[in-house]
């Protein structure tokens, strides 16, 4: 599913009683205990391959661990901010007229003093995260330039002074940062409740899926396999309008806020340590085959009947 350059599109399969019909064809010189053993053992495979979503739960830890951490950095770039906001800066000096700059206007303690408690701030606040050295990896200048700016990151790693200006840039570059972390926790709050309601559709289907294969199926009546039957279509047409409401918003997209380029997809990038991008639609994926592998086995008893 990844792979393709098609979002997450569902294979719709071929044509479930013309697969029953070759099964068919191919076990009619079969005595009932073989096709008893064959149908068993094919049950048991579909449970084995299909009968867990295997993508959707590892997508929920990854989401719940996400949260965690957008709110971690939240948190530490606002007490960033109060750090920063709360130092005390000169009256800025008389300068010739000329473009504003950030550099050489102000100072707090004299030389760099100023500036070397930004630096303990942000390596106590920012750059103290549990998962910094995993997630960033990064010195305190490339870190604020990709935060910040380049010019901002320069004047706090190696600047002359700290001034007004800094201080205010400062300030509000982490409320902005803290701001884009809550607009992304929002995000993350929209596709784990996503998520959570395709596992419980998902889940249900397959359960109830796992049910008519635990089923006696060559043993059963007409009219318990019609019956199961029209039960798989209503629990097929469960699991493909679940896949479709996920396509449409996959197709809606997110990009995230920060540190990463518009091509970079949310998808991509929440799910990367997974090897499909699309978890709930490869989990519906299998379950679809499950129901459909179902419903053959269905077909198979149901024409053993005639």
């Amino acid at each position: 599913m990844g792979g393709t350059n098609s979002v997450g599109k569902i294979p719709t399969g071929p044509d479930a009683a013309a697969d029953g019909c070759r099964i068919v064809g191919d076990c009619a010189g079969w005595d009932p205990a073989a096709l008893l053993a064959v149908l068993f053992w094919t049950g048991v495979l579909c449970v084995l391959v299909f009968g867990s979503l295997s993508y959707v739960p590892s997508a929920r830890s990854l989401l719940s661990n996400e949260r965690e951490t957008t709110r971690r950095e939240r948190d530490a770039f606002e007490a960033f901010a109060d750090r920063v906001g709360g130092l005390s800066v000169r009256a800025p000096t008389a300068v010739a007229a000329g473009p504003q700059t950030l550099v050489g206007v102000g100072d707090a303690g004299g030389g760099d003093g100023g500036l070397e408690q930004v630096r303990r701030a942000y390596r106590e606040t920012v750059m103290s995260m549990a998962h910094y050295d995993e997630e960033y990896g990064e010195s305190l200048e490339t870190n604020m330039a990709a935060e910040f700016s380049e010019e901002l990151a320069a004047v706090v790693a190696t600047g002359p002074a700290f001034s007004p200006q800094v201080q205010q840039a400062l300030v509000a570059g982490s409320h902005e940062a803290g701001n884009e972390r809550d607009a992304f926790l929002r995000t993350l709050d929209a596709e784990a409740e996503e998520v959570c309601d395709a596992q419980s559709i998902l889940s249900r289907t397959d359960r109830k899926c796992a049910e008519i294969r635990s089923r006696h199926l060559e043993l059963s009546s007409y009219a318990e396999l019609r019956e199961a039957w029209e039960k798989l279509d209503e629990l097929e047409a469960a699991c493909e309008r679940c896949l479709a409401d996920r396509q449409s918003s996959i197709h809606d997209g997110y990009t995230l806020g920060f540190r990463a380029g518009d091509s970079e997809t949310f998808h991509s990038y929440l799910y990367r340590s997974l090897d499909v991008s699309y978890p709930v639609l490869a989990d519906g994926a299998n379950v679809l085959e499950s129901l459909r592998e179902t419903r053959r086995q269905v077909t198979a008893a149901a024409s053993s009947r005639v």
